[in-house]
């Protein structure tokens, strides 16, 4: 019995079970975010700046985490859904980016879902700013050299409403992160 216990002891005492445990780093409205979660998130950041300091990527984790929380928690709000169709199609085009030897199959859901709540976002904001998301026409016919290229028209058209889309989606999430509760721990 007691070789047992000595046993159980040393097994736990070196697993990595006991090193790695799960730490709650921060919240946000009642949801944790974990070490895992960022560790998650950092080696996926390690792909786009290979040679960004540590400290740097771990700070941009924690505050894509709580972005993407207070994102998914409004797109729950609002019962934003999209066509998966369209998700996959974006995800595909990222990912085909992408040098897919580095990236496990945890970090490609985890782009995945990324992706996802980045549309459906996109659908949200496009929602609640429709009305302000007008392109003044004649200020773009004024930039165009060929008044008749149709496809040139539409791409500046989607460029303009994009940086639109952009500012108000930014103001609404800051507006969102004053109104919520978050809580980074040291």
């Amino acid at each position: 019995m007691k070789a047992f216990l000595l046993l159980f002891i040393l097994f736990f005492s070196n697993n990595s079970f006991a090193k790695d445990s799960i730490k709650t780093i921060a919240t946000v409205n009642n949801k944790i975010i974990t070490n895992l979660d960022i560790s998650d998130e950092v080696k996926i950041l390690e792909i786009f700046y290979p040679n960004a300091e540590k400290n740097y990527l771990y700070n941009l984790a924690i505050n894509n985490l709580i972005d993407e929380t207070l994102k998914k928690e409004e797109i729950i709000l609002n019962n934003i859904t999209v066509d998966e169709k369209i998700i996959i199609y974006e995800f595909e085009k990222f990912i085909n980016k992408l040098n897919k030897d580095k990236l496990s199959e945890k970090n490609k859901k985890k782009i995945y879902n990324t992706i996802k709540t980045k549309v459906e976002w996109n659908k949200l904001i496009s929602q609640k700013y429709s009305w302000k998301i007008n392109i003044n026409m004649n200020e773009l016919e004024s930039t165009i050299k060929d008044k008749d290229n149709i496809e040139l028209k539409e791409n500046l058209i989607n460029i303009e409403k994009n940086k639109k889309i952009n500012i108000y989606s930014q103001n609404f999430l800051e507006n969102l992160k004053k109104k919520s509760l978050i809580k980074i721990t040291p």
